[in-house]
Parts: C-alpha cells; structure tokens; sequence
C-alpha cells in the first residue's frame, strides 16, 4: 500500500541489540528516522523476540523484523 517499512536483521549468534531506531543513520551520517515518532512491529521471524517500546528497537539474536 503507500506505506513505508524497515527490514532489520540482528545477524548476532549470541547477542540481543537494544538500540534507538532515531539513531539509525545513513551512508551519509543522516538520521534516517528522525521525522518519525510512532514504529509498529509489523512481523518477526527467527531464532528469538523481537519487541518496541515507543522509539525503542529489542532485537534478539539470529532474528529478522518488519517494522513500519
């Protein structure tokens, strides 16, 4: 739909990722996500969870998500 969406992988064998999805930058050091203010997981998959609370990303080992 006319929608956009982020596909993350935490390729880790052994480390969950907690991080700010604000903070993503670009090649060109530009925060990629800075005019938004509202993520939703749309899906996960893999070996662990995957969660959001408000900007922040928890992301578990050997796991891809969708979020929009």
């Amino acid at each position: 739909n006319d929608e956009d969406v982020i596909i993350l992988h935490n390729t880790s064998s052994s480390e969950t990722v907690t991080f700010d999805l604000k903070s993503l930058k670009s090649e060109n050091n530009a925060y990629i996500l800075s005019s938004y203010s509202n993520f939703e997981i749309l899906d996960y998959v893999g070996v662990n969870d995957a969660s959001i609370s408000g900007t922040t990303l928890t992301l578990g080992p050997q796991t891809t998500v969708i979020i929009k």
